[in-house]
């Protein structure tokens, strides 16, 4: 076995082990407050009724706010995996963004800044409800690091990279925009 081989791959360790560490603190979440109202939102209402009702209200949410409405409908386990996703693309695309020599320090740095800001932020994230709370706050996080990262690329002048990711950013931006 070619262990130096190995060795160019090890940076990726504290990412798989930052998206364990998240998807078993996603276990002991559930829903409550604001989760439980968007929960209800289909039982009681048409949601393409609720959407025209809250673009009244707050009409940069209503996309994010669709989407929310939609993933409490499917089984808990479906938001445990994409919201631990999120949280360690959020890790990955600090590392990209700070992109220094030593890549096992600063992926281990970005997957310790990433936890710090969750479990700082623990009660505030569930102030309000988890599930409700990250999508409409850490998934545009998300969108707007990627569109960030995707316009580094860019002015880098990389241009193979900047064809193959219009689209991606084109999406994030749209996320983004949608989410304030």
């Amino acid at each position: 076995m070619n262990i130096k081989k190995y060795k160019n791959y090890l940076f990726l360790l504290p990412f798989i082990f930052l998206f364990l560490i998240l998807l078993n603190w996603h276990h002991s979440i559930g829903l409550s407050i604001d989760d439980l109202f968007f929960y209800t939102i289909p039982q009681e209402t048409n949601i393409m009724s609720f959407v025209i009702e809250r673009y009244d209200i707050w009409s940069s949410r209503i996309l994010i706010e669709y989407i929310l409405c939609h993933i409490l409908q499917s089984p808990l386990i479906l938001w445990w995996y994409l919201d631990s996703l999120i949280f360690t693309f959020i890790a990955i695309l600090t590392y990209k963004l700070i992109n220094g020599e030593n890549k096992l320090f600063y992926s281990i740095l970005s997957c310790i800044l990433c936890l710090s800001f969750i479990f700082s932020s623990h009660y505030d994230l569930g102030s309000a409800g988890f599930i409700t709370t990250t999508i409409n706050y850490t998934w545009p996080l998300f969108s707007g690091l990627l569109a960030i990262y995707i316009l580094k690329n860019h002015t880098a002048k990389d241009i193979n990279k900047t064809k193959r990711n219009i689209g991606l950013y084109n999406f994030s931006t749209l996320s983004y925009v949608c989410s304030k």
